[in-house]
């Protein structure tokens, strides 16, 4: 693959004439001169001549293997860039101690400096104070555990417990073959019957076919399906789906009323132990201590809240409790609408106040996350550098996601798209995200 100096292991060789003096024959004792092509080291000097096959040349498959130590995994890289990338992409998410670099000839110089550089550089860093030295301990050896890696399109991604997503390419922007996730309604069933719900769900709504779907069957390995209802529990087939999505190796995420998650406690504990479900969303709608602990059981969970429903008391206590809390744009939909159409004052007072505090709120939270509509609606966006909002803006909608809705058998961009533009559901998942990218 790579011709290197054997010398010094420098990859940069230079065309160069050697002059060589020899006997015209073999009883001769004179000397003439002559021009032999040769290659010449750039960095020592050294050079080839007749003796080129003394130059290494690496003929294994890989240039190096990544060990991650928490997995006992194994990845093996193909060249030194993608070695460099890859190394320098999870000693950033990772920490400079959760994996190491094997296998790299001995002669490979350049890159085992380059490997070399990135570790030296990310513990310095990690170093700078007694505070950020225990945070790389605790990176370390706490480290974040990555359950899928795939490509899509031009671009790879890796997904990790914790539910953080990173997307890498070597092109200018992202662009996708398949959507990333897929928002999943599968019922439009639901006690609750909240005033604001833009999905007018009801205590007798219908339940959407997910078991005999054709869809299902073309998901990609890794896609992520956010599911959703109605209640999600009222679908006698909720079981049976999330089985069959984990034999597909698709990531399921499940989002569920406050009422709900507390009254299916051992369920939602099954669901999770069997690692069915990935992603547990729950929608607020009493903020108090028996339903913070409960939250604290799971780690992958994550408290809804609607801009214009959530108001500052329970914001208040919730905060300071190490959770991961959602932050939805209000949906002017179906009941939305009317109830907006009622409360439109208190809503926009409430959206005045969260848009004005929300920067005190930031640090009160173990991650505070937006939709698309929350971060318009808010201008999330004032809070970040250009290049903060480029590493973790995940995309418009229609760019890695759109939404299926099971009970009308209709997919859009996403649930708030007018009804207007829902399209009747096809059998492919690739073919309905490519006709919302072009639409």
């Amino acid at each position: 693959m790579i011709k290197r100096c054997s010398r010094c292991g420098c990859a940069e060789l230079e065309d160069f004439n050697d002059v060589e003096e020899y006997y015209e024959d073999e009883w001769s004792w004179f000397t003439s001169k002559r021009i032999i092509p040769a290659l010449k080291c750039k960095k020592c000097g050294n050079i080839y001549k007749k003796d080129i096959e003394r130059l290494w040349k690496d003929k294994s498959e890989f240039v190096g293997t990544i060990h991650y130590y928490d997995s006992d995994e194994l990845y093996n890289c193909v060249s030194d860039e993608e070695l460099i990338e890859t190394y320098k992409e999870d000693v950033d998410c990772r920490g400079q101690l959760a994996q190491g670099v094997e296998n790299i000839d001995p002669k490979n110089i350049s890159l085992r400096y380059e490997i070399d550089k990135i570790y030296t550089e990310a513990f310095n860093e990690e170093m700078k104070d007694f505070m950020s030295y225990l945070k790389a301990i605790e990176k370390s050896f706490v480290p974040k555990k990555r359950i899928a890696m795939y490509w899509n399109g031009n671009y790879t991604v890796r997904i990790y417990e914790d539910g953080t997503k990173v997307r890498k390419t070597k092109e200018s922007k992202f662009i996708s073959e398949f959507a990333e996730n897929i928002d999943v309604k599968i019922c439009n069933r639901c006690d609750m019957n909240c005033k604001f719900c833009h999905e007018g769900s009801t205590k007798k709504g219908k339940l959407g076919n997910i078991l005999d779907a054709k869809w299902v069957d073309t998901l990609k390995r890794h896609q992520e399906i956010a599911i959703g209802g109605g209640n999600i529990f009222e679908h006698k087939d909720l079981i049976p789906f999330l089985e069959k999505l984990k034999k597909l190796d698709v990531i399921a995420n499940i989002t569920v009323h406050q009422k709900h998650f507390e009254e299916n406690q051992e369920l939602i504990q099954e669901l999770v132990n069997n690692k069915l479900i990935y992603g547990l969303g729950i929608s607020l709608s009493d903020a108090n201590d028996d339903f913070i602990d409960l939250v604290k059981k799971y780690k992958n969970a994550v408290i809804h809240v609607i801009n214009g429903i959530v108001t500052e008391d329970e914001i208040k206590k919730l905060m300071n409790h190490d959770l991961k809390l959602l932050i939805l744009g209000y949906k002017d939909l179906r009941r939305g609408h009317k109830f907006y159409e009622e409360k439109k004052t208190e809503i926009e007072e409430r959206q005045k106040w969260l848009y004005k505090k929300l920067p005190i709120y930031f640090d009160k939270f173990k991650v505070i996350s937006f939709d698309n509509l929350a971060i318009e609606q808010l201008d999330a966006r004032r809070f970040m550098t250009e290049k903060e909002w480029e590493e973790f803006y995940m995309g418009d909608d229609a760019t890695f996601t759109y939404y299926i809705d099971t009970v009308e058998e209709t997919f859009s961009k996403s649930s708030t798209s007018d009804l207007t533009e829902r399209y009747p559901l096809k059998d492919d998942v690739v073919e309905m995200f490519q006709m919302i990218k072009s639409s």
